[in-house]
């Protein structure tokens, strides 16, 4: 029998989903705490139950995806999951390859919200003229989140230190929200939202351009509902 030459099609890689080490994980609050808050801790515990419980907060999500940006190559995978009874949505780069030139992305993100995130209410997008990622979320206070984050946020600390300011992260209250409960959210592009409601009805919201000057990706998200 004629011996065949093998080809190789693919190449396994792994995907490591535990942080190569606790300092890679980056706490960023994307909403000032109001000034009766307190910042909770989870302390060591003897008994094992807590222990147990502790750990499935801390580390099983509620909901988990990874979004591939279209436009843009580094980091190109994000891995985005529900931590923490929905009040932490963590984010890190997903990538199984890229170019060599490209500098490592392996901080974790964890952006904390004051109230849980509604389910199905997560979304991104990706623009093509700037090398940004929109992140949108709802949470159960009915507070619409508009959050851009650059590549060096999964690159260097120093991009996070102090928080993600005030004109990466907007914070809109619908007033469609008052009387009706948000669903789900989809993302039509960055200058467009669908947020269908609890009893079928759905709320479209666009980015007014008014408010962008020069610089869209730096700009106070603001929507007008259709």
């Amino acid at each position: 029998m004629a011996t065949r030459d093998l080809k190789i099609l693919y190449k396994e890689a792994r995907l490591n989903l535990e942080p190569l080490a606790p300092s890679l994980i980056v706490p960023i609050r994307v909403a000032p705490q109001s000034s009766g808050a307190r910042t909770s801790l989870t302390h060591a515990s003897s008994n094992p139950a807590d222990d147990e419980k502790a750990y499935r907060t801390q580390n099983l999500a509620t909901a988990s995806s990874i979004y591939y940006r279209k436009h843009n190559s580094s980091p190109r995978g994000i891995l985005w999951s529900v931590l923490e009874n929905s009040t932490v949505l963590s984010l890190r780069a997903a990538d199984v390859c890229r170019e060599q030139k490209e500098p490592d992305a392996p901080l974790i993100l964890h952006l904390r919200f004051p109230s849980p995130i509604r389910t199905h209410c997560i979304g991104f997008s990706d623009p093509e003229d700037h090398d940004v990622l929109y992140v949108y979320a709802v949470d159960q206070a009915n507070q619409l989140y508009s959050i851009t984050l650059r590549p060096d946020h999964f690159k260097r600390k120093s991009t996070t230190d102090g928080g993600v300011p005030g004109e990466a992260c907007k914070v809109y209250s619908p007033p469609g929200f008052g009387f009706k409960h948000p669903h789900r959210l989809a993302v039509v592009n960055q200058d467009q939202l669908i947020v269908s409601m609890h009893d079928g009805g759905i709320l479209k919201f666009d980015r007014n351009r008014a408010h962008d000057g020069m610089a869209l990706h730096r700009a106070p998200m603001c929507f007008r509902i259709g």
